[in-house]
């Protein structure tokens, strides 16, 4: 499947295929991987919210989704015509796929609330394989 001509990595596309790409039920499994204060009803899309979700992400310039370069937690910023919104963490707060650095094995990454004024992106997960292992997803 490709969103906004990006190649989904097919390890994603099985787990959705499978109905086993669904947010934990264990708050506190989630909460390990995406470190964030508060978590407000997180979940990963199904391929039809995929679509929907990446119809206008590419042209999006707004600096409360595109982060800060620099930080404690890298990348800070994200490059969103090179990269894919896979779920969220609650409202504005997106999980995506980044692609800057591979385009076969992109790395997991999330919006979160770095104070008051300012956003960054963080990274989950090296890999779609990583973090679906880490959520514990299919078993």
């Amino acid at each position: 499947m490709k969103i906004n001509g990006l190649e989904l990595p097919s390890a994603l596309d099985k787990a959705i295929e499978s109905g086993a790409w669904k947010m934990p039920k264990d708050p506190e499994l989630v909460q390990r991987v995406f470190p964030l204060e508060r978590l407000v009803q997180p979940v990963l899309y199904d391929k039809y919210s995929l679509a929907f979700e990446n119809a206008d992400w590419p042209n999006e310039t707004k600096s409360s989704y595109v982060g800060a370069k620099g930080g404690r937690e890298l990348p800070g910023d994200i490059d969103t015509s090179k990269s894919a919104i896979i779920g969220d963490l609650g409202p504005d707060l997106p999980i995506a796929l980044d692609y800057r650095h591979s385009a076969e094995r992109p790395s997991v990454v999330y919006l979160f609330q770095d104070g008051p004024w300012t956003v960054r992106w963080a990274t989950a997960a090296p890999d779609i394989e990583s973090l679906i292992f880490a959520l514990r997803l299919g078993r």
